[in-house]
């Protein structure tokens, strides 16, 4: 039975793919990049129905399921692909072509030559001594996702429970440092799958501190609040729509960036949710144009967990959770394994300086354009706004979730 455990996930539904053979193998990160954008849309206007803040990493999410979907076969691996938005076949060399396109290469030359940003990833398997993995699944999690393999003795389930937490801790600057909480391993345990995010940018254009003050913010039931909020007036790239309008905020380097998304004030938060589609999105971020922009952004910290085992059963992959029907037998030559449980965290700030955000996830087992008008823009974010944090050349969404009140974490 697999074990199932992830930070920074959600539930999606999508249109059944099939496994296919593989395509060519230029094809395989744009295959998982759309597949990205596509669990991250449909995933959120699923989650959308909560209240209050909430942030995921559908980056981390898809990373450690398609590591599970490696390993499955049958209907168990077609009903994966359908939520993931992934083909079995392409998934892990198309996860490693981004994880490679994702990493920050150096810049500047001699000693001026530095990171633009910190962006690590980190992939672990933590098995039962002796766990019969199949050799071109243990290959592939190494070769394509990167993936350290650890024995553990699950009969010790508090100190099996404290490696891999504190494995958690390290590869997210100990920004999650409880993933796995009491009574989450057993002595039934037989694997766990980890995966880790951390990402720590600077704006390309940063907010002077002296300009910080406490502004109001409109609130969804009218009340009125008065927030910490950001301002400046620089060049940002906006697009207005119906009924709505996104700004880009770029990070240094302008490899990646957060774009927020701002109903207008006759417009509730929830009918722009409900428009989030993988190819809305795509029109919405071509058409953002550069002009001079009044900027009022205020800083938020957000923090997330939930349970996601049946969010994903709903999803459409019910068969990896049933004990007596899931199919991983391209995982291992053990009994047969099913998942049980999937466990998302995530933790993001936003402050004058940029952005620090962590994410992780894990699986256990067991049995441009030119500045157009003259005046700045104003751009006000003093009501509940959506936001994203993306890599633009591939158009990988890392993170994505809600501001609705900044003052809760």
């Amino acid at each position: 039975m697999l074990k199932l455990l992830l930070l920074s996930l959600p539930s999606a539904l999508a249109p059944a793919t099939s496994l296919g053979p593989a395509g060519p193998p230029q094809d395989a990160l744009a295959e998982v990049s759309g597949g990205n954008l596509a669990f991250a849309c449909n995933s959120y206007r699923q989650w959308a129905k909560q209240e209050g803040n909430f942030a995921f990493s559908p980056y981390s999410i898809s990373a450690a399921l398609a590591m599970a979907l490696h390993g499955a076969d049958g209907e168990t691996a077609r009903q994966m692909e359908s939520v993931l938005h992934l083909k079995q076949a392409t998934a892990a060399s198309g996860f490693r072509q981004l994880r490679e396109a994702l990493t920050p290469k150096p810049r500047g030359e001699g000693r001026w030559r530095a990171i633009p940003y910190e962006l690590h990833f980190a992939n672990a398997l933590w098995a039962r001594s002796g766990f019969p993995y199949l050799d071109s699944f243990q290959q592939s999690l190494k070769q394509d996702f990167g993936a350290h393999f650890t024995d553990l003795d699950f009969s010790q389930t508090e100190e099996a429970r404290s490696q891999i937490n504190a494995w958690v801790a390290e590869n997210t600057k100990g920004k999650i440092s409880k993933l796995l909480g009491p009574g989450s391993l057993d002595q039934e345990t037989s694997l766990v799958l980890t995966n880790a995010i951390y990402l720590k940018a600077n704006w390309a254009l940063r907010f002077n501190n002296h300009n910080t003050k406490d502004r109001t913010f409109h609130l969804a039931d009218g009340k009125t609040v008065m927030v910490p909020t950001m301002k400046q007036t620089s060049p940002f790239a906006v697009s207005t729509q119906d009924g709505f309008r996104l700004c880009e905020l770029n990070y240094e380097s302008n490899q990646l960036s957060m774009v927020i998304l701002l109903p207008d004030q006759n417009l509730s938060l929830a009918k722009l949710e409900a428009q989030l589609t993988p190819e809305n999105l795509k029109t919405w971020l071509k058409e953002l144009r550069f002009n001079k922009v009044a900027l009022e952004v205020p800083k938020f910290r957000i923090q997330s967990s939930l349970n996601l085992g049946s969010r994903l059963k709903k999803a459409g992959m019910p068969l990896a959770f049933d004990r007596r029907m899931a199919d991983f037998g391209k995982l291992s030559t053990a009994e047969p394994q099913a998942l049980t449980e999937v466990i998302h965290q995530s933790f993001l700030q936003v402050d004058e300086d940029g952005t620090e955000a962590a994410a992780a996830t894990a699986i256990l087992g067991a049995p441009g354009a030119a500045v157009g008008s003259k005046g700045p823009i104003l751009f006000r974010a003093d009501r509940p706004f959506m936001f994203l944090i993306r890599h633009k050349a591939s158009n990988t969404v890392l993170f994505l979730g809600r501001v609705s009140d900044p003052r809760n974490q």
